[in-house]
């Protein structure tokens, strides 16, 4: 399976992925797959655990990944994660989406 199988698969079944981003370790829930403004593949999602370069909130926070930089993604077996403030209509990361989770998920 490639990266937008696995992404896209997730999205669908609502379920939480490991990888590695710039070569550190993540945790998240992917929401959205498509493309940044300048063409880029990219997925939205929450990122709830793991390492980052810039520090991780308490609780997790909204990040934009571009494909090119995710690498050895799997599924976890971690419960789903979101947050209330959750809209495909607001999120700044992706110009188009190809897949995505409804507003009320």
């Amino acid at each position: 399976m490639n990266a937008d199988d696995v992404l896209s698969a997730a999205i669908r079944e609502r379920r939480c992925l490991t990888g590695l981003y710039d070569g550190v370790v993540r945790h998240f829930a992917p929401h959205a797959l498509g493309t940044k403004l300048e063409g880029t593949a990219a997925v939205f999602v929450f990122q709830y655990a793991g390492e980052t370069v810039t520090g991780l909130p308490s609780g997790g926070q909204w990040r934009c990944f571009s494909l090119d930089k995710l690498s050895h993604l799997r599924i976890n077996e971690h419960r789903w994660r979101s947050r209330s403030n959750y809209t495909l209509k607001r999120q700044t990361c992706l110009a188009m989406i190809t897949v995505g989770l409804p507003i009320s998920s």
